[in-house]
């Protein structure tokens, strides 16, 4: 069907159900990730209406970054037509030790409290009352004290698997305030230093194998270096040539070929690629980056 029988059907369709006196209710999760014409389309959807009703009501739940694409200028009418809005705050200490108990009651859970009370409020502290946070905290002790054979996690535990949740110290390195400067430039230019040396000796020591090797028939090989790492990230995003393209965010390991120290924990890159390229990349999954001479 084109556009107008499509409208035609949907506008027939929530008519129908109006008329067995049911409500149609479209909701939209992780709306913040929706691109502007979408959102467009979403607000077309709201002139569904008869003189009386509207026939379809639409929620729009997201990310606080959610509010801020309303915001934009090209989407004053879309935010015109929001009639409730409400916020989610996070979860006070007792709630966060309500929602824990909740949950462990849920998956099956009947014994006596898996967590002591200074561990509760540590969750609660530690995760700032987001649910997400609060999930994961949880989700690394129980594995913890599984490992360890604790039948009770307590504070210190949750400080612990804090701290390994924890990514800042993976990004910052504390400097003294007086050569904080100075350190960061020598730090970055070290570092520079050593991932250019390290490709340079990768390539270099290729190209010293080739030359000592007999012969080969066909095309020569380049010289080249395999980063390994994992895939965390794929967003489909708009380039400036109007095509869509995806953004992928991969985080890098040393290889463990030619040790080259690509940084002392992992790095992180981002990588755009075009539909094509993007189709099989899956996030979570293993990949390879391959940096071949020209």
């Amino acid at each position: 069907m084109d556009v107008v029988a499509m409208h035609r059907a949907l506008n027939q369709a929530l008519l129908e159900e109006m008329l067995r006196g049911r409500r149609f209710v479209l909701v939209v999760d992780e709306a913040q990730n929706l691109q502007e014409p979408v959102l467009e389309t979403i607000r077309l959807l709201s002139d569904f209406e008869t003189t009386h009703s509207k026939l379809i009501q639409i929620i729009l739940s997201g990310q606080p970054q959610l509010a801020e694409t309303l915001m934009k200028p090209s989407l004053v009418q879309l935010r015109q037509r929001i009639t409730v809005l409400s916020n989610l705050k996070s979860l006070s200490a007792d709630q966060t030790a309500e929602y824990v108990e909740y949950r462990l009651r849920t998956s099956g859970w009947k014994g006596e409290h898996l967590f002591t009370a200074g561990a509760l409020a540590q969750i609660a502290e530690s995760s700032g009352g987001v649910p997400r946070t609060i999930n994961n905290l949880c989700f690394n002790a129980l594995l913890a004290a599984f490992h360890r054979g604790q039948e009770i996690i307590d504070a210190e535990t949750i400080k612990a698997e804090a701290e390994k949740l924890n990514l800042e110290p993976l990004t910052q390195r504390p400097q003294p305030a007086a050569d904080f400067r100075q350190a960061s430039a020598q730090a970055d230019a070290i570092s520079t230093s050593e991932l250019a040396h390290a490709l340079a000796a990768a390539l270099s020591a290729d190209a010293r194998t080739e030359g000592n090797s007999a012969p080969m028939i066909g095309p020569k090989s380049r010289p080249e270096v395999v980063l390994t790492g994992n895939l965390t990230e794929k967003v489909r995003s708009q380039g400036w040539s109007k095509r869509h393209e995806y953004r992928i965010m991969v985080t890098l390991e040393r290889d463990p070929v030619t040790g080259a120290p690509i940084a002392d924990r992992y790095y992180c890159c981002s990588i755009y690629v075009d539909a094509p390229q993007a189709a099989g990349l899956q996030a979570g999954k293993p990949v390879r980056i391959k940096i071949e001479q020209d």
